[in-house]
């Protein structure tokens, strides 16, 4: 074998290597996992363009603290954990609000039932939940500031309807 041969063959390698990291790479990309995917942590949307986090320090007059499905309450009585249960339909999102005091810890379990939903808050997370599954959300409210934070669905959304829910953090 020649040098041009060989040299030929490692760069015919080299390529069909390259094509396959990049198929991997991209089919990773699709697939969300975690509360948190690349574009919501460097704040881009599907578009690339900067997105702002969908954020209100207003609190409606009328919100009251969602009671937890469960709650377990610190030792020292300072900290609340919350654990809700939120729903996805084609009918929306249920509860559509859940309000939690600032300094709780807040697990929720999003639960779809019929089809394969999103919950999306702009800047912030992402998660994808497949037909008759579940996924959890869990953060701390002291890292965001008091106000109201509006997530959607985004790209598993019935056709033709949009999907709104909220979470209000009180003082």
């Amino acid at each position: 074998m020649n040098r041009s041969r060989i040299t030929a063959i490692v760069v015919i390698i080299a390529v069909i290597l390259a094509v396959v990291v990049l198929l991997i790479g991209k089919n990773q990309n699709n697939v969300s996992d975690s509360s948190f995917n690349d574009r919501s942590q460097t704040n881009q949307n599907l578009d690339d363009q900067p997105v702002k986090l969908d954020f209100t320090p207003s609190i409606p007059l009328d919100a009251k603290i969602t009671e937890p499905d469960q709650k377990i309450i610190s030792n020292d009585k300072q900290t609340k954990t919350g654990f809700f249960k939120l729903n996805i339909s084609s009918e929306g999102y249920n509860p559509s609000t859940i309000v939690v005091k600032r300094g709780d810890l807040v697990n929720i379990e999003i639960t779809s039932k019929e089809n394969n939903y999103d919950i999306f808050l702009p800047g912030s997370f992402y998660l994808f939940i497949p037909r008759g599954g579940t996924k959890t959300l869990a953060f701390e409210t002291n890292a965001y500031p008091v106000g109201t934070y509006n997530f959607r669905c985004r790209d598993y959304c019935p056709i033709n309807k949009i999907i709104n829910g909220s979470l209000i953090i009180k003082p």
